[in-house]
């Protein structure tokens, strides 16, 4: 998701992962599951085979950390900041920050080839021998509202055929 807001001679633009459900929607259903499979175990159990129980818990239990970690992921967030001559890029994510500056009309948007015409262009931001990787997680569309966004601004776009670069 791709969200940019305009303030004077600001730019502010959030890059998001899409997310289909909340972590309140997994917990309910992590519950939902616990609540059949305990029904479920109870059934094994008192047949006799209780050893069957285990695997219940265990898979309820890789299910519950499964999704917490892809609900941790999908909290990444990037920032792009364009002030007059600057550009400010950060990445949050739930354990770390980073911030990362330049000169805005020194740093160019690297668009990489597409692996597939459905996948998105890898994009980086490059200034000086550093490349920043922008938007991994967005889609080919949002991609291209970016792409658009930058260039409207003025940004200079480079198509390269150099992914290895981009993806490292």
């Amino acid at each position: 998701m791709i969200a940019s807001t305009v303030k004077g001679a600001t730019l502010h633009i959030c890059l998001q992962p899409n997310q289909s459900s909340s972590w309140s929607t997994n917990k309910a259903i992590v519950t939902l599951f616990g609540v059949i499979y305990s029904i479920a175990a109870w059934r094994f159990f008192t047949l006799g085979a209780w050893p069957v129980v285990l695997l219940f818990a265990a898979e309820l239990a890789l299910l519950y950390l499964l999704l917490r970690k892809v609900c941790i992921a999908l909290q990444t967030r990037e920032e792009l900041l364009i002030q007059d001559e600057h550009i400010a890029v950060s990445l949050h994510t739930r354990y770390h920050h980073s911030r990362w500056c330049a000169n805005f009309r020194e740093t160019r948007l690297l668009i990489g080839r597409q692996p597939h015409p459905w996948d998105a262009p890898p994009l980086a931001l490059y200034h000086h021998g550093q490349e920043i990787p922008l938007g991994r997680f967005l889609p080919r569309d949002d991609c291209e509202s970016l792409i658009k966004v930058l260039r409207d601004r003025g940004m200079v776009c480079r198509h390269t055929a150099d992914n290895h670069l981009l993806l490292a």
